[in-house]
């Protein structure tokens, strides 16, 4: 998709996580890491592995550059004119991860919506993890509401070596806590990011693992400027 044209929103279309890697690897983009606070409880331990796995084994490894987290849950506002409900918009209206179990993904799907306005902080997901970073939401909004090539190459000249950024939704999970699902927001220039639905699952004995992923928005690709 050229830079110019303005990103359009398709059809959901089931993306597996391994089709995502050559898109992934051409952002280029950076934000502040910022270690101020924000209100709101951290996650549980469930919650940290799962969001630290999606930023670490797709993010991180498919650009092998670091790659920051927004300390805050995504705001759910809608701004677009017709505004779709939640689970059109996030990717949540089919079953498309359940493989047969539609009970426990619909509990997990049900369970992100009903947490879409719980407060809490995502600033220590990055502690201790050497490729992310802690991003306030000041600085992510700035840098996407000043969407143009200057302002992401000031930006990048300015802090860094970063990918992108990450926003993320709460997570849901079913009853059991055996299958997960997490919206997330990808942020790397101004016509390159996405918007994604991850279906997750636990494996005994192996912790957190995706299963599947589901392109929501695609917003274009274009070359890394800081790059050769």
């Amino acid at each position: 998709m050229p830079s110019s044209s303005p990103p359009r929103r398709p059809a959901p279309t089931r993306t597996r996580l391994f089709a995502l890697g050559a898109a992934l690897a051409l952002a280029g983009c950076v934000l502040h890491p910022s270690t101020a606070p924000t209100p709101g409880r951290a996650p549980g331990a469930a919650e940290m592995d799962i969001y630290r796995l999606v930023a670490e084994s797709v993010y991180v490894r498919t650009t092998s550059r670091s790659v920051g987290v927004v300390s805050t849950l995504l705001d759910t506002a809608c701004t677009g004119m017709p505004c779709r409900p939640f689970p059109m918009r996030w990717g949540l209206d089919p079953l498309w991860w359940a493989n047969g179990d539609t009970t426990a993904a619909a509990a997990a799907r049900d369970d992100l919506l009903a947490r879409i306005s719980d407060p809490m902080t995502l600033a220590g997901v990055p502690a201790g993890q050497t490729l992310l970073q802690s991003v306030a939401p000041d600085s992510a909004a700035r840098v996407v509401a000043r969407s143009d090539t200057a302002h992401w190459t000031a930006f990048k000249a300015h802090h860094g070596g970063t990918a992108g950024f990450l926003w993320f939704s709460p997570i849901g999970f079913d009853a059991q806590r055996k299958s997960a699902i997490v919206f997330v927001d990808w942020r790397c220039g101004p016509a390159c990011g996405h918007d994604v639905a991850v279906a997750l699952r636990a494996v005994p004995g192996a912790g957190w693992q995706i299963s599947d992923m589901l392109l929501v928005l695609s917003r274009g690709a274009e070359p890394d400027p800081a790059r050769p």
